[in-house]
């Protein structure tokens, strides 16, 4: 049984970015350089490339550890 918390599954950038204590600038470096993985560690908000991002912090505090 998990414990883990719906309100860090899915979260904006800025969000995201705090909670991580990383600048949102390095968090879309990440994304884009691959090293945060789509469907992972973030996701596109209504599954299509226009319509924004949210990620999984959860999974990201794992990746930082």
């Amino acid at each position: 049984m998990s414990n883990s918390s719906p309100s860090l599954r899915r979260v904006p950038t800025d969000k995201a970015a705090e909670l991580l204590c990383i600048g949102k600038t390095r968090l879309g470096e990440l994304r884009k350089t691959g090293e945060l993985k789509a469907g992972e560690h973030w996701f596109y908000k209504l599954g299509h490339k226009h319509s924004g991002i949210v990620w999984d912090v959860e999974a990201c505090f794992k990746w930082q550890s």
